[in-house]
Order: C-alpha cells, then structure tokens, then sequence
C-alpha cells in the first residue's frame, strides 16, 4: 500500500506475522488431531484481521474497501485453496468466533500478547501441523 512508506510503519505487519507464528506453534505443541483445521483456519483469520487492523491505523486516510480488498487479494493468494477445502465452517473471523468458540477464544489470548521477533515462519508450524496430520 501507498501509504507504508518506511520499515517503521512496515513493522506493525511484521508484528502480526510473528504473532500468528506463535499462535501456529501454540498450535503444534498444544492442540489435538480432531482441532487442527479449525484451529489453523482461525489462526490465519486472526492474522489477517491484525494486518486489516494494524492497516487502519497507519492508513487512516486510505479507502477502507480499497485497504480491505488489498489485504485479501495479498493473503488470498497465499492460501485460498487451502481456505476452500479445509476450513468450512471457519472460514471467516465471525464463524471461528461462532463455531470455535474455546479454541477462538485461547488464540483470540495468544494473539494478545507481545512478541519478539520470530526466526521461524508461521508456514514451518504449518508444515509440522500438516505432517502430523498426515501420520
């Protein structure tokens, strides 16, 4: 967007990056078989809310449906198919909070929390997740 000029505005998505990284290794290391896709679908919703988020307050001035359309058509590229297939009823922000009520509630808490820049990649819990999964 026109409006993230510098790395200092840049690092507020940076920072939901590496939220949603640790809420994806909360996920490998606490949640069970029959909760990941819904947990993994809503931890991504979850992400891209704080990017929209973050957005609006380093963008105040830009078109909010413009902003929006920005932030899906970069994270829908990323990972829309895998969004159709596997996350059904928690395809959106507003039907974790209604289908996912507890787990949505225990992610909604890690999010929450200061981070520190991560070395890992939310993709590499992902791909652990999907692993064992797979097993």
């Amino acid at each position: 967007m026109k409006c993230v000029k510098d790395n200092a505005q840049a690092e507020v998505v940076h920072k939901c990056a590496d939220k949603w990284t640790r809420i994806m290794e909360y996920i490998d290391q606490n949640v069970t078989l029959d909760k990941y896709f819904e947990s993994t679908c809503c931890s991504y919703n979850l992400y891209i809310d704080c990017i929209e988020r973050q957005l609006e307050v380093e963008c105040p001035n830009a078109n909010q449906v413009k902003r929006k359309a920005y932030v899906r058509k970069y994270s829908e590229g990323t990972m829309n198919e895998l969004m159709d297939l596997t996350c059904g009823r928690f395809r959106t922000l507003q039907q974790c909070e209604t289908n996912a009520n507890e787990s949505f509630k225990t992610l909604t808490a890690i999010q929450q929390l200061e981070v520190e820049s991560s070395k890992k990649s939310a993709f590499f819990y992902f791909l652990r997740i999907t692993l064992k999964y797979d097993n």
